[in-house]
C-alpha cells in the first residue's frame, strides 16, 4: 500500500516550511550545500527562530517515555524492535556535504537492493566503517516477531540540522530528505524537522499510537549525539544534558513495540549513538535471562554474552571521568585520520591517546579473548574472532573503543542466541 508523506513539527504546531520534493534515490541528493542550505546555517546571520517552548502535550508525552524507561528490562512482550546505531558509544558519527556517511552508505544499499527490508539492510550495515575506521555501526534486536505484509507502515523521520549553539549540520536535513524519498512510499512518513527533547518524544509517540501485532514502525533521527542521548536542537553549551532524549527512552521505546506487539524498526545517525544499542542489549540480555525455555546450548553462550557484558562494564567504569562540552560542527574536533573535507556530526570532543604515547592497559583483553575461542568452539563462527581481529589496535589503545567493541561482541552471541530459541 503507496505511503503519504507529511512534513510536521512537533515544537510550534505549524507545518514545517516546503523543502521541495524528497530526492528519490542517492544519485539525486546534492554534492553540495544549496543557497537555502547556506542560509539555514547562519550564513550572513540569518538563523533559525528559537523555539517555542514545549507544550503540555509534549510534556505528557516527556512523561509517558520516562515511564516506559523505567519498565525497560521488564516484563517484555510479544513485539520486536531492531535498533542500528551509525558509530560506536565513544565514536563521533562522520558527514560530508552530501550528508552522513552511514546514511548514504545505506541509501546507496537500498538503491542497490530495492527488494531487500530495511531490517535486512541495517543488519548487513552493521560492519560499516566511516572515515578510514574511526566510525563503526553496530545493530541491536529484541524479540523474534515480523512485521507482516498488508498490516501498517508508519515512518517517522527526525532531522534536527539547526542548533542555536553548538554548530548546525546541514548534512542531517540531505539525510532525512533522502530516507523520506527511500521509504515514503512504503511507509506513510511525517518528516520532523529541528525538534527539541519534548519534540523528539512526542515525535515518537504520536508514530505509535494504534499499531498492533503485524505492523511496522521506521523510526529515524539525523542530527547531534552526546552518550547520554539525542540532543533536541534546543541544547545549551553549558548544560548539554537538559536538552537530551536519553538513550535509555529509546529502550522505554522497544519496550513500547514490545508490549504493542509490533515491530521498531529505529535507525540513529549521531554521534555516539551506539549507547542506545548497548541499552537495547540490556534488556535483551535481562530478557533471554529469564526465559526458562532457553536450551542448554543457548544458556552457554549465554554465559558468554555476561561475561562480555561485565568486561564492557568494567571498562565504562574506567573511562574518563572529564565533563565533556559540546564543539560546534565541523571543528577540529576529528577522530583519528577522518578525511580534511569531512566534518563530525558529534557534539563531544573524544579524549585522544596523544601520539607515541604506551596504549592503555587491557586486562580485560586475555577475558575478551577467551571468550572469542569459547564463542566459536561452541558455534563454529569465527564471528567474534573478526571483531576482535579488526578492532585489536584500538582494543589495545582506547578505552571507550574497547568498550564499544565489547559491546558489538556481546550484540552478536544474542543474535546466535535468538536464533537458536528461534528454531526450537
Amino acid at each position: 500500500m503507496p505511503g503519504k508523506t507529511e512534513r510536521q513539527t512537533f515544537d510550534s504546531g505549524k507545518a514545517a516550511p516546503e523543502v521541495g520534493p524528497a530526492p528519490t534515490t542517492v544519485s539525486e541528493l546534492p554534492e553540495s550545500n544549496s543557497a537555502a542550505q547556506e542560509q539555514a546555517r547562519g550564513i550572513g546571520g540569518i538563523r533559525a527562530a528559537e523555539p517555542p517552548p514545549d507544550t503540555p502535550t509534549l510534556d505528557a508525552a516527556n512523561a509517558e517515555l520516562e515511564a516506559l524507561n523505567a519498565e525497560a528490562g521488564g516484563e517484555g512482550g510479544t513485539g520486536s524492535a531492531t535498533v542500528a546505531s551509525s558509530a560506536g558509544a565513544s565514536e563521533l558519527a562522520t558527514e560530508k556535504k552530501g550528508g552522513g556517511l552511514y546514511t548514504q552508505a545505506l541509501l546507496k544499499a537500498k538503491k542497490e537492493n530495492p527488494d531487500k527490508s530495511i531490517d535486512e539492510l541495517v543488519t548487513e550495515m552493521a560492519d560499516f566503517e566511516g572515515a578510514e575506521g574511526t566510525q563503526h555501526a553496530d545493530v541491536a534486536k529484541v524479540g523474534r516477531s515480523k512485521a507482516e505484509a498488508g498490516h501498517k507502515k508508519v515512518g517517522v523521520v527526525v532531522s534536527n540540522s539547526e542548533y542555536a549553539e553548538i554548530g548546525d549540520l546541514p548534512g542531517a536535513k540531505i539525510d532525512a530528505q533522502g530516507m523520506v524519498g527511500a521509504y515514503g512510499g512504503e511507509f506513510k512518513t511525517t518528516l520532523h524537522e529541528n525538534l527539541r527533547k519534548g519534540g523528539i518524544a512526542g515525535a515518537a509517540t504520536q508514530g505509535m499510537q494504534g499499531l498492533g501485532a503485524g505492523d511496522h514502525l521506521l523510526f529515524y533521527y539525523a542530527g547531534h549525539g552526546i552518550p547520554e542521548g539525542l540532543l533536541g536542537v534546543d541544547v545549551k553549551r553549558d548544560n548539554p544534558k537538559a536538552a537530551v532524549f536519553p538513550t535509555g527512552a529509546v529502550a522505554g521505546l522497544v519496550n513500547r513495540a514490545r508490549s504493542g506487539g509490533f515491530h521498531m524498526t529505529a535507525i540513529l545517525d549521531s554521534c555516539h549513538s551506539g549507547a542506545a544499542g548497548e541499552a537495547v542489549s540490556d534488556v535483551r540480555l535481562v530478557e533471554l535471562e529469564r526465559d526458562k525455555n532457553l536450551s542448554a546450548d543457548a544458556r552457554k553462550l549465554l554465559a558468554i554474552a555476561k561475561r562480555l557484558e561485565k568486561v564492557e562494564d568494567e571498562l565504562g567504569s574506567r573511562g574518563s571521568t572529564e565533563e565533556s562540552k559540546p564543539e560546534p560542527s565541523g571543528s577540529a574536533a576529528k577522530t583519528g585520520s577522518a578525511s580534511a573535507e569531512a566534518s563530525t556530526r558529534g557534539s563531544l570532543r573524544l579524549s585522544k591517546r596523544p601520539e607515541g604515547a604506551t596504549p592503555v592497559p587491557a586486562p580485560e583483553f586475555e577475558e575478551v579473548e577467551t571468550c572469542a575461542n569459547d564463542f566459536k568452539e561452541k558455534t563454529g563462527s569465527d564471528a567474534l574472532s573478526k571483531v576482535l581481529t579488526t578492532s585489536a589496535n584500538w582494543l589495545r589503545q582506547n578505552i571507550g573503543w574497547r568498550q564499544d567493541a565489547v559491546g558489538r561482541m556481546s550484540n552478536i552471541v544474542l543474535e546466535h542466541i535468538e536464533a537458536k530459541a528461534e528454531s526450537t
